[in-house]
């Protein structure tokens, strides 16, 4: 038996029929879930997906959690959660626009090579590459600057080397590698400072 409280009242799961009426309404779900804090949610979302529960609405609570998660800032087991929705998309694309979703959690979880594996699923499924590059470097560009912000400078390094990966535009490249120079000298990192001032100096 699993005991859960949230607020003053008990919410006791006996086993998973207790979820049989919420296997195709996902409205029903939505009222649940208002009045819980994050860490009923968590059970009472798991206790959907091991019922009877349809595709569907099995895909809406891998999001759920996904958003839980992602609430308590435990990204990695959000994008976990996004990935197993994209799992049960109805088609191809629904399923790429379900992968976009992952790469922000990625991002915010430092799983950088993730991202890479993710782009390279989108562009399978049919995605649009390009508007996707645009996205993932304004995801790396925000993770960049928040970690400059906290005055993370080797995190603020590792995100805009990776976000030159995602840019298209000869200005938008001249303009990273310039924040890299000044940070590469800031970060003591000699060699990668004086390999990307020399190749400045080439151009």
């Amino acid at each position: 038996m699993i005991f859960v409280v949230y607020y003053n009242n008990p919410y006791i799961f006996l086993n998973t029929k207790l979820y049989m009426k919420f296997i195709d309404k996902r409205d029903e779900i939505e009222s649940e879930l208002r009045k819980m804090p994050s860490f009923s949610k968590v059970s009472f979302l798991d206790g959907i997906l091991k019922s009877d529960a349809t595709i569907d609405v099995k895909r809406f609570v891998y999001l759920k959690l996904a958003q839980v998660y992602g609430d308590i800032g435990m990204n990695k087991e959000a994008s976990r959660n996004i990935h197993k929705a994209a799992e049960k998309a109805m088609n191809l694309n629904d399923k790429a626009e379900i992968l976009k979703a992952e790469i922000e959690f990625l991002i915010k979880s430092e799983d950088y090579e993730g991202v890479s594996d993710v782009f390279r699923r989108i562009v399978n499924l049919g995605g649009d590459s390009g508007a996707t590059k645009v996205m993932i470097k304004e995801m790396f560009n925000a993770k960049a600057r928040q970690m400059m912000d906290k005055g993370n400078k080797n995190k603020a390094v590792d995100a805009y080397e990776k976000m030159l990966g995602y840019v298209s535009e000869a200005e938008d490249e001249i303009m990273i590698k310039e924040i890299l120079l000044t940070l590469y000298r800031d970060t003591g990192k000699i060699q990668d400072y004086n390999l990307l001032k020399a190749q400045f100096e080439k151009d």
